[in-house]
C-alpha cells in the first residue's frame, strides 16, 4: 500500500488537461509541460488527493488516487 500523501507537500505533475498522448509521449504544442504545486486535500476514506498549481494563465487543480 502506498503512503498517504500529506497536505502542503510539494507535488510536480503533467496536468491531464495539458496532454495529448502520441506514441506514449505527453505533449502540448510539441513541448512537455509540467507544473509544480502542492497537495491541498487528502481524502483517506476514498484514497485520493488533490494537487493545485499556479502557472501563467491561471490555477489548475487535479485529483489523483493513491
Amino acid at each position: 500500500m502506498k503512503d498517504v500523501p500529506e497536505v502542503g507537500k510539494p507535488y510536480d505533475w503533467t496536468p491531464t488537461a495539458f496532454t495529448h498522448n502520441t506514441d506514449k509521449t505527453e505533449y502540448i504544442l510539441g513541448l512537455t509541460v509540467r507544473v509544480s504545486g502542492r497537495i491541498t486535500y487528502v481524502n483517506e476514506a476514498h484514497r485520493w488527493y488533490r494537487a493545485e498549481a499556479s502557472f501563467p494563465g491561471g490555477t489548475i487543480r487535479e485529483g489523483f488516487k493513491f
